[in-house]
């Protein structure tokens, strides 16, 4: 127990440093889709409004489509941050002599969050809560579904319907509408009015 409880000191500086960073990198990864998703709003409303011209309309889908790919690079590279650390964490608890049910990093406390119940089964199904253990064609076990692999999806969606829109702005205008351009009122041309000159002193 001496050594167990020496050890477990040992460790708590380097864990409590990488649990910080891990918390940080967690806050970021979820904080990417609210901003992206802000961005996309303001950007379609541009796109898609009728008194936009064409030119505006496929700059603005076009930053939309690179808002939508650097956020997935963001997310990507801040979420293989997060699974480094938590399977840092993991050994750390392993090595202080953490039993597997108090285990708070890694893939037994993922396990221990996937099959808990919120109580509502159709929202656990609708909202990837419910995690349903199959097996692949190769007989390899899928894996689970995430809430990240569904941002991916969601933006991948974003980013085709965003360069079908830029197809339709360059081929079928039309479809989109035409900026609204203010009638042309003729020019009145006044006549010259005749100049009266002073009659000439006798």
């Amino acid at each position: 127990m001496a050594a167990k409880s020496e050890e477990r000191s040992e460790l708590d500086p380097r864990y409590a440093a990488v649990a910080a960073r891990a918390v940080n990198w967690d806050a970021l990864l979820w904080q990417m889709p609210a901003l992206t998703i802000a961005a996309q709003a303001f950007l379609l409303f541009i796109a898609l409004a009728g008194d936009t011209a064409p030119l505006a309309r496929i700059v603005a889908l076009s930053l939309s489509m690179g808002s939508l790919y650097l956020a997935a690079i963001s997310m990507a590279r801040q979420r293989q941050t997060s699974i480094i650390d938590a399977q840092t964490l993991e050994n750390y608890e392993r090595q202080a002599g953490f039993a597997k049910g108090e285990l708070q990093y890694g893939p037994k406390w993922r396990n221990r969050r996937n099959k808990t119940e919120i109580g509502y089964p159709f929202i656990e199904r609708l909202t990837l809560l419910k995690h349903r253990k199959k097996k692949a064609s190769s007989g390899r076990k899928k894996r689970p579904r995430t809430a990240f692999g569904a941002w991916m999806v969601g933006f991948g969606i974003l980013f085709a319907i965003d360069l079908a829109l830029i197809v339709i702005a360059i081929w079928f205008p039309i479809l989109l509408g035409q900026p609204d351009t203010p009638p042309v009122r003729p020019v009145e041309v006044l006549a010259p009015t005749p100049s009266t000159a002073p009659p000439p002193s006798p």
